[in-house]
């Protein structure tokens, strides 16, 4: 067990710790973000502002999630510091998406505004993560985080560093969008949450509407790309890194689904159609993977490619 050094943390988010040395850890967690990451500590300071606390406690399976109504964020303990200082910083990013009016309920935007939404939020909490430990790495020389966070989510650094000059010491809006974009390549990390939040959150609990002496209203309303990435997607200095593209989220290529999601999107429409709530037939502005065109697959990743290539060249 590492043993931290006695420390006061630089920014008042409160923690729940049982020992000295417990409180010792996340004051060091805290304060590598404070010292080394303007990005991190502008989230870090949002949570502290909005009344947020952290805990620490044995989980397997995640590193970390936000418990709104208990305005706690959760750390697990199964995991090394280099992993959780990455975690903590995306899971500030969710509370401070909140705080910027990303909705509390996905469930009241129609299915492809949910898709295109919780989508987003994660990729953008990553793009997050990720300037954080890229910030850490290059303010202080600790790869640790840098080098979890590569070995987790390699297209998520590939994204941010082939958008880099390589001495940038705060993430540019291009490196942003490079992690952000990272997020999209990896399939299995989408299928949880399309599983998660699309089908079993929004279309599952969207078919015992009826039985309730209040309907809950589902899909009562849309929300455009634009008003999306101009709500959340912001830089330190508060400015869009989507900014020059503000209709990403409309690309084909992240619109794509498993045919069982719309399968089951289908279906429910119908079963609402026939207890005559309100149907919700967004879902037609989706594609089955593999169904999408070719070229919006390509303008997903356009950016970080084409950086790629760039640098290729430079270094001949």
């Amino acid at each position: 067990m590492t043993d931290y050094i006695a420390q006061e943390p630089k920014i008042d988010l409160p923690f729940q710790a049982y020992t000295e040395n417990g409180k010792n850890r996340f004051a060091h967690l805290i304060n590598t973000i404070a010292d080394n990451s303007p990005t991190g500590r502008a989230v870090l300071e949002d949570a502290a502002k909005a009344g947020y606390q952290l805990k620490m406690q044995a989980m397997s399976g995640t590193q970390g999630f936000v418990c709104e109504e208990m305005k706690t964020i959760f750390l697990s303990t199964c995991y090394d510091d280099n992993v959780l200082m990455e975690t903590l910083a995306h899971e500030c990013r969710h509370v401070q998406q909140v705080m910027r009016g990303v909705p509390d309920n996905h469930r009241e935007l129609v299915i492809r505004d949910t898709v295109k939404m919780n989508r987003a939020i994660e990729a953008d909490a990553e793009a997050v993560g990720a300037a954080t430990a890229w910030e850490i790495r290059k303010n202080s020389g600790n790869d640790g985080p840098w080098k979890a966070l590569e070995e987790k989510c390699p297209k998520i650094t590939q994204g941010m560093e082939s958008a880099a000059k390589g001495d940038e010491r705060i993430a540019t809006p291009a490196m942003m969008r490079g992690a952000f974009d990272g997020w999209y390549q990896n399939k299995p990390m989408m299928d949880i949450y399309e599983k998660n939040v699309v089908f079993n959150d929004a279309l599952s609990n969207s078919l015992q509407e009826h039985r309730e002496a209040k309907p809950a209203d589902f899909f009562k309303r849309e929300m455009s790309s634009a008003e999306m990435v101009n709500m959340f997607c912001k830089d330190t200095a508060g400015k869009c890194y989507w900014a020059d593209n503000p209709d990403v989220l409309n690309e084909p290529a992240r619109l794509q689904i498993n045919q069982n999601t719309m399968d089951f999107a289908k279906s429910v429409n119908e079963f609402r159609a026939d207890k005559k709530l309100k149907v919700d037939t967004s879902y037609n502005d989706l594609y089955v993977y593999g169904t999408a065109p070719k070229t919006a697959e390509k303008s997903a990743n356009s950016a970080a490619l084409q950086a790629a290539v760039a640098r290729k060249k430079l270094s001949r």
